[in-house]
């Protein structure tokens, strides 16, 4: 089992530098972003409120790497397929916070599958966060053909993972735009438009869109991208969606203080 130096998360806390990115890239959307995703665009700086989540076993041997968004100061939402039933602790990494996990809660209509689209999970930290949270879209629905945009810790074009990243002093998150391609018994469908795509890493990564007001918000998470990664255009990914009745639900009950739009 691969086993993960605090101090190398520690270096991905604090190592945030300026710039990076276009004013009108995905990375623009949230403040402070930094980079994701296999192709997209690598944002610099850093982004509270989007978090690696890293869980491993009781003896602390690494179990699973995936994506976050903290929904509310102490409370990360992420896909349920993340934890295992071998998970004894988990590790919360991003801009300027370092939190240890200290429950979790799934979505009970999760069927254990990646096919399921209630594949949702949120997970409470020990210590609120240091920043602002991203909201859950309550308000409205994307449009099929609007552009939407995906952030996650994942492999990037060079097959290299978050930990691999920092390691080698590289930006850990990416963020690329993609086209929303429609909705389905509460599954999210996004294409790529050859800029980028999801992979091994993204899952529970935030997709966000544009309210009538123009503000951004999630709509749905990263569940299963194309197979082997590919970023052509038109190869789509599955997200679980935050706006289905179950997972409405699901987010109220569990985060009374939800942060949304």
């Amino acid at each position: 089992m691969k086993r993960v130096s605090v101090l190398v998360l520690l270096a991905f806390v604090v190592a945030c530098g300026g710039g990076g990115g276009s004013d009108s890239g995905p990375c623009s959307i949230v403040p402070n972003m930094q980079r994701f995703i296999a192709g997209g665009e690598a944002c610099s700086g850093g982004s509270p409120s989007v978090a690696l989540i890293i869980t491993f076993d009781k003896n602390q041997n690494w179990l699973e790497q995936c994506t976050g968004a903290y929904v509310s100061l102490t409370s990360v939402l992420t896909a349920a397929h993340c934890f295992s039933p071998q998970v004894g602790a988990v590790l919360v990494a991003s801009h300027s916070n370092l939190r240890n996990g200290t429950q979790y809660f799934i979505n009970p209509a999760y069927n254990g599958t990646i096919g399921s689209p209630f594949d949702m999970a949120v997970l409470r930290v020990d210590k609120a966060l240091d920043g602002a949270p991203l909201p859950v879209l309550f308000s409205s629905m994307p449009v099929v053909g609007d552009q939407v945009a995906v952030f996650g810790y994942g492999l990037n074009t060079n097959g290299k993972d978050a930990l691999t990243r920092i390691q080698n002093g590289e930006i850990a998150l990416d963020a690329t735009y993609t086209t929303y391609a429609g909705y389905l018994s509460g599954t999210n469908v996004i294409v790529s438009t050859g800029a980028g795509s999801t992979c091994q890493g993204d899952s529970g990564g935030p997709a966000l869109a544009k309210n009538a007001n123009g503000d951004y918000g999630i709509f749905g998470i990263t569940r299963a991208g194309p197979l082997g990664c590919d970023a052509d255009a038109g190869r789509p990914s599955y997200l679980s969606s935050t706006q289905s009745v179950g997972a409405v639900q699901f987010l109220q009950q569990v985060v009374p203080d939800l942060d949304k739009n």
